[in-house]
């Protein structure tokens, strides 16, 4: 007799009552009776069984390729005078750090003068739109481009289709944005800036760099390590 570990569907019961005899056949079937009941019923344990039996066979698999990246990790040595308890407050504090800010700008342009698009995930407004001017300064023409909710759908739409065809070179924007939902297979260099404890986001977020794109760099995904609580947390 096998063990059930996990009822995780039940497709058809005569009764509605919730006591019924469990007979295991194997690891995906079980038998129900239930007590008022002489007869059993065949009760499928599988998820897969039941979306096949919903929807149909599988007609065709699709296979989804991802390169892997190249992960480098920075020191900024930045360290707060106290330890913030509030997360907005620890970013807000990181926004502020002009050394630190000198350092993204400094890493996105060595990335891009290697023939990398980069992308910046930020916080807060105010710091997508310090990055991008000093990234166009540094460059010296426009290579960088917001894209946050007050930039317009028009204007998103323009920047995505200029960093696919490799006139933007760097796009900074607000995280929640560049994290799911857009598709820029020139993606190469993902600048991690900002401590992120959502793990699935994280994955989401790192995902964006990994289309695979014929001549395209290896992704590189660089971590700026900051000598503070939520940086330490997050990296757990």
């Amino acid at each position: 007799m096998l063990e059930v570990r996990r009822v995780t569907s039940v497709e058809v019961l005569p009764y509605t009552e919730d006591t019924y005899d469990i007979t295991v056949e194997n690891t995906h079937n079980f038998f129900a009776r239930h007590q008022k009941s002489d007869s059993s019923v065949l009760v499928h344990n599988c998820r897969e069984f039941l979306a096949e039996h919903i929807l149909g066979p599988v007609v065709h698999t699709t296979k989804v390729d991802k390169l892997v990246p190249k992960v480098i990790f920075t020191e900024t040595k930045c360290r707060p005078p106290y330890e913030h308890k509030t997360w907005v407050y620890a970013l807000r504090w990181l926004e502020k750090q002009k050394k630190r800010h000198a350092l993204i700008v400094k890493i996105a342009l060595r990335a891009i003068k290697r023939g990398h698009s980069v992308v910046i995930p930020c916080a807060f407004q105010s710091q997508v739109n310090a990055l991008v001017k000093d990234i166009n300064i540094g460059a010296g023409k426009r290579i960088a481009e917001t894209f946050t909710g007050r930039d317009t759908k028009f204007k998103r739409r323009e920047t995505v289709l200029k960093a696919r065809s490799g006139k933007v070179k760097a796009i900074v924007g607000i995280r929640q944005m560049v994290q799911t939902g857009i598709n820029i297979p020139r993606w190469s260099y993902l600048i991690e800036q900002m401590p992120i404890s959502n793990t699935p986001k994280h994955t989401q977020e790192v995902s964006r760099i990994l289309t695979p794109m014929e001549g395209k760099l290896q992704p590189v995904v660089h971590y700026l390590l900051d000598n503070m609580g939520v940086t330490k947390g997050c990296l757990r």
